[in-house]
């Protein structure tokens, strides 16, 4: 029966994991997207690579290990019910509530790590980028819409020469 509770708390805290894992590289994902111009800003003045990331990985750290607390706090005030549920279903009179270091460790560090982890690969979409291709791009991404695209591409079927007056006329259309 105990084998049984600490496979299904195990089952929990891999599963939600991965959920919020996932959530996680989603949000880097985007903000890192979004925010590239701010990033690359950062870096013009003289921001690293690695003293960016450590940012990023200290908010990371304190996001992680705070949930992790919580969930830990939660969990353990939540076994109750499992502890009843053996007690009235095995008729096991003497269970004690308690938390060993193993588990601590389980509970706390592993998700923290991922974490860390998660945070580190995904800051790789701006990692040795240079300044100014960060900027352009974000610039580019914010103002090209579909319309600036298709300007772009209809220009490309005027012979060279007109092709940059072309591109202009159809822009400020």
């Amino acid at each position: 029966a105990l084998t049984s509770n600490i496979s299904l708390a195990r089952s929990f805290l891999f599963g939600f994991l991965l959920l919020t894992g996932v959530v996680e590289c989603m949000f880097y994902y985007r903000f890192f997207k979004e925010n590239k111009k701010q990033l690359g800003c950062l870096k013009t003045i003289g921001y690293t690579d690695s003293e960016l990331v450590r940012v990023f990985l200290k908010a990371t750290f304190v996001v992680a290990i705070s949930g992790a607390v919580t969930g830990c706090i939660a969990g353990y005030f939540a076994s109750d019910i499992l502890i009843d549920a053996n007690k009235t279903t095995y008729l096991i009179e003497n269970i004690q509530k308690g938390v060993s270091f193993s588990t601590l460790g389980t509970g706390l560090l592993f998700p923290c790590i991922v974490f860390l982890i998660l945070t580190y690969i995904m800051y790789g979409m701006v990692r040795k980028k240079e300044c100014a291709v960060l900027i352009t791009e974000a610039s580019n991404q914010s103002s090209c819409g579909s319309v600036l695209r298709m300007a772009d591409r209809v220009s490309m079927l005027f012979p060279k020469k007109q092709r940059m007056p072309v591109r202009l006329a159809l822009r400020n259309v």
